[in-house]
């Protein structure tokens, strides 16, 4: 064959090494397309997205550092073992423990090796005291699906596949086409590293709750067969009688750095100038509040009123705001 026209042949024909995008929709190139692009991200925004996020207070001065070199959070960073825990880490506490502090301070920390283009760390923190969509999967949805997108644009893509959604649809969608948005970008992921972190299950129906831990695993399940780098992080109170087929899985009580924590709190914030007093306060707060971060905060505050006063009543005081519950403090 003559050599120019084997080399104009060449030319013309498609390449070949991106067949395994063949089903990837093709970008229109119109306007009025990334104006539906833009209708359908600006529809999965939500008012209270970030509220509770936002009002989860940072945690204290050294504390929840301990859980970075935890040998679970290790293992769940580890690709290697991905066989074994499937990129599932599963933190649970008892109401009160810290789980939502620690899962935004590991979150923060995550999210600040980001790499554009390569790693992206997204979040949702339920909130059964918010708006529905705050203490919903819908919520969740939307609001994972619009950090992915905007996180990667590139994804953004999938909004143009017709076998996913409409070209009609502009209202946000419905859940099932979410869960398959976020699946169908998830496909695609590549070579990038996608981190999830999903706070306080419980304050979610519980049965909203199942449904959506069974996709994940199933995400999950799939992005480690294809050596994909996908994990999620949930975490929940015991009282959540939910739990995942593969994963590590995490109390939060009776961890050593939990203890310490509790331990460094409460000799940075009890005010008492006598030393032994001060020990014997924080040796009962301890004691009585059995890993409940929540109650020795408020229990320190209303001892250190209270020895402001003066009397003898501090131990009674004591007392009464150990037992109290959360909700009267």
């Amino acid at each position: 064959m003559n050599p120019a026209y084997s080399r104009e042949l060449l030319d013309i024909l498609p390449a070949t090494g991106g067949a395994s995008r063949d089903s990837w929709p093709k970008p229109p190139e119109s306007e009025d397309a990334g104006s539906h692009r833009r209708q359908l991200l600006e529809s999965l925004r939500f008012e209270q997205i970030d509220s509770r996020k936002t009002t989860i207070k940072t945690a204290y001065s050294k504390t929840c550092r301990w859980f970075l070199k935890h040998p679970d959070y290790l293992s769940w960073l580890d690709s290697e073992k991905k066989s074994q825990h499937r990129g599932i880490l599963w933190i649970r506490g008892k109401s009160g423990a810290g789980k939502s502090t620690i899962m935004k301070f590991i979150y923060t920390q995550m999210k600040k090796t980001d790499i554009p283009i390569k790693a992206l760390t997204i979040s949702f923190f339920f909130n059964a005291a918010g708006e529905l969509l705050e203490k919903s999967v819908s919520g969740m949805y939307r609001s994972l699906l619009l950090q992915l997108l905007e996180g990667f644009p590139d994804l953004q893509k999938i909004l143009d596949d017709p076998d996913i959604i409409s070209r009609d649809q502009t209202a946000c969608p419905p859940l099932h086409i979410l869960k398959d948005l976020f699946r169908s970008a998830i496909s695609y992921l590549d070579n990038r590293a996608l981190t999830c972190f999903v706070d306080a299950l419980d304050e979610c129906n519980a049965q909203q709750v199942k449904d959506m831990v069974e996709f994940f695993e199933e995400v999950a399940e799939q992005c480690a067969q294809d050596n994909m780098r996908f994990q999620v992080c949930f975490s929940s109170r015991h009282a959540l009688y939910i739990d995942v087929k593969s994963g590590i899985r995490l109390i939060l009580e009776g961890q050593d750095g939990h203890n310490d924590d509790l331990d460094c709190y409460t000799t940075r914030y009890l005010r008492m100038q006598d030393a032994d007093l001060k020990k014997k306060v924080k040796e009962r707060v301890l004691e009585k509040a059995a890993g409940d971060f929540l109650r020795v905060t408020k229990v320190v505050r209303i001892v250190n009123n209270q020895y402001r006063r003066g009397g003898l009543s501090l131990w009674t005081k004591l007392d009464e705001a150990i037992e109290m519950p959360l909700e009267n403090y």
